[in-house]
C-alpha cells in the first residue's frame, strides 16, 4: 500500500507564512493610507487646500516624487485649480496642456496606468506611473497624476483600487467645499442686500424727519 506523502517532507509548511505576512502588510498599508489621507480632508472647505493636502499625502504614502492634481471647468475647459509636487516650473505648462488633453480625450471616468498613459506625458515619470481622471459633477472634473514609485514597482490592481477609493473621498470633499462656497456666496449676497436695505431705510427715515425748506 502506497503511503500518502507528507506535505512537510520538502521542509516547507503547507501554508507559506511569507505570503501571509506580505498580504497582511499590504492590507495594513492600504488601511493606513486610507485613514491618513481621509483624515487630512476632514473639516477642510477650501478647494486649493483640499487638493494640496490630498496630493501631498497620496504621493508620500505611495512613495512617489512627482505628482499633479488639477480641476477643470467642464464647460469652458479652463483650469480652475492646480497643484503639483516634484516638477520644475518650466515643465508645468507642458504638463498641464497634456493633462487637459487626457481629460478631453479620455473623459473623467477611467484609470490609466503604464502603457495606457498618452505618449505626451513621457517627459515625466508619470509616463510610467498612474493617471486617474475623476468627475465631481457635470461642470467640474479633474485629474490625478502620480509618478513612478521610488521602489520601481508597478502600480498593482490593489493600488489602483485604493486610488479609486481615495479619489472618491476627494470628490466628496470637493462637493462639500463647493456647497460651502455656494452657501458663503449666498450669505454674502444676502448680507449685502440687508446692508443696502438698512442704508435705504436710514436715509428715508432721515429725510422724513428733516423739515422741508
Amino acid at each position: 500500500m502506497q503511503m500518502e506523502k507528507n506535505p512537510r517532507d520538502n521542509g516547507r509548511p503547507l501554508v507559506d507564512l511569507e505570503d501571509i505576512r506580505e498580504e497582511m502588510d499590504r492590507r495594513l498599508f492600504y488601511l493606513k493610507t486610507l485613514y491618513d489621507v481621509s483624515r487630512e480632508l476632514i473639516g477642510v472647505n477650501d478647494v486649493h487646500t483640499i487638493l494640496k493636502n490630498f496630493l501631498m499625502m497620496t504621493t508620500g504614502n505611495f512613495g512617489v516624487v512627482e505628482g499633479l492634481l488639477m480641476t477643470q471647468d467642464a464647460t469652458s475647459k479652463e483650469i480652475s485649480h492646480i497643484t503639483s509636487v516634484g516638477f520644475e516650473d518650466y515643465n508645468c505648462p507642458l504638463l498641464i496642456e497634456e493633462a487637459k488633453k487626457v481629460l478631453d480625450e479620455k473623459g473623467a471616468e477611467k484609470v490609466l496606468t503604464g502603457a495606457g498613459i498618452p505618449q505626451g506625458l513621457q517627459f515625466s515619470s508619470i509616463s510610467s506611473g498612474c493617471l486617474l481622471p475623476f468627475r465631481v459633477d457635470k461642470t467640474f472634473w479633474g485629474l490625478l497624476g502620480l509618478g513612478a514609485k521610488l521602489t520601481d514597482k508597478p502600480y498593482s490592481e490593489g493600488d489602483r483600487d485604493l486610488l479609486k477609493t481615495l479619489v472618491n473621498n476627494l470628490v466628496n470633499s470637493l462637493k462639500n467645499a463647493k456647497f460651502s462656497e455656494a452657501l458663503k456666496q449666498a450669505y454674502d449676497e444676502v448680507s449685502s442686500l440687508n446692508s443696502a436695505k438698512d442704508k435705504a431705510i436710514n436715509h428715508l427715515s432721515h429725510e422724513l424727519k428733516t423739515p422741508t425748506a
